[in-house]
């Protein structure tokens, strides 16, 4: 059996659409404080489209994830300015990659 990645970790959150500028400057702030903290910065990524509530889905991506890193990055999110522009809590998913199958191994 193959050892498990370094999980990924996916957050995903709602930007009223009004907030979206102020928010994207404060995730950028997010991502430079987490660097400064020698971590890799995350991804930022948003959906497309705005949901019927005029909010739009964004999401950092970390691709490498620690669980010791959980309050640091509570910090620089309260740090950024990011946490006063969402509405609702942020959504932490944690991932890891599906291991190659063995030789003969059926998926």
């Amino acid at each position: 059996m193959n050892a498990i990645s370094s999980p990924s970790l996916y957050v995903y959150y709602r930007v009223p659409e009004d907030k979206a500028d102020a928010a994207r400057n404060a995730a950028v702030r997010l991502a430079e404080i987490i660097a400064l903290q020698g971590l890799e910065r995350p991804r930022l990524m948003r959906r497309p489209e705005t949901n019927a509530q005029g909010q739009q889905t964004w999401m950092e991506v970390y691709e490498r994830w620690d669980t010791d890193w959980t309050a640091m990055v509570d910090r620089a999110v309260t740090d950024s300015g990011l946490g006063a522009l969402i509405e609702g809590p942020r959504h932490p998913e944690l991932f890891v990659d599906l291991p190659p199958l063995e030789k003969g191994e059926k998926t």
